[in-house]
């Protein structure tokens, strides 16, 4: 119906077809489920099947807002945990493929990645880094976690174990992280 609407000239677009318009995209907007608070950011899993959501109290555009974040299954909207991470709304977020692990900056210790269970809402491990971490990104098969900072050597951490497996011979400052699709990249 889209494709149909942008096909009419502009010379024939009247109240009627602004009305339709109107129609066509409110139904293209439409909420899939309400959690109460504005939502600040939102991840999922490759799946599609679970979404992380990072909710705070007001929808104000402080950037140094404390939010906590939501699981809910997708698409229902069915609520599975509130992780208290209480990570700044600036500061990055990552969703391991699986959905069973969230990475998070916690807003008291911009230098440390906290590790948390999506299902049970628990801290399972708090790793250091040598700056402030503006990056994270899991790879393809959640094997490893990697972290990117100001100034700083972007590490790979085994997440079973905590230990540094690969870090880049040089630091520099990584603004973004992403693994190729098969993990071999980074």
């Amino acid at each position: 119906l889209t494709t149909t609407l942008s096909k009419c000239p502009p010379e024939h677009r009247h109240w009627e077809w602004r009305y339709l318009s109107q129609q066509v995209n409110q139904w293209n907007q439409r909420t899939l489920f309400r959690v109460g608070r504005p939502i600040r950011r939102l991840l999922m899993t490759r799946d599609s099947s679970l979404a992380a959501l990072q909710v705070t109290e007001d929808a104000t555009e402080d950037a140094s807002q404390i939010g906590d974040v939501q699981m809910h299954r997708f698409p229902s909207g069915q609520q599975i945990s509130a992780l208290p991470v209480q990570a700044s709304t600036w500061g990055p977020l990552a969703l391991h493929p699986d959905g069973d692990l969230l990475a998070a900056i916690p807003d008291t210790n911009q230098q440390s990645v906290q590790l948390w269970e999506t299902g049970t809402g628990k801290l399972r491990r708090t790793f250091s880094h040598e700056s402030p971490v503006v990056c994270l990104g899991f790879s393809p098969d959640g094997r490893l976690l990697a972290i990117g900072g100001s100034g700083a050597r972007v590490i790979c951490l085994e997440i079973a174990t905590g230990t540094v497996s690969q870090a880049a011979p040089e630091a520099g400052d990584a603004t973004a992280l992403a693994f190729s699709p098969d993990g071999q990249r980074l």
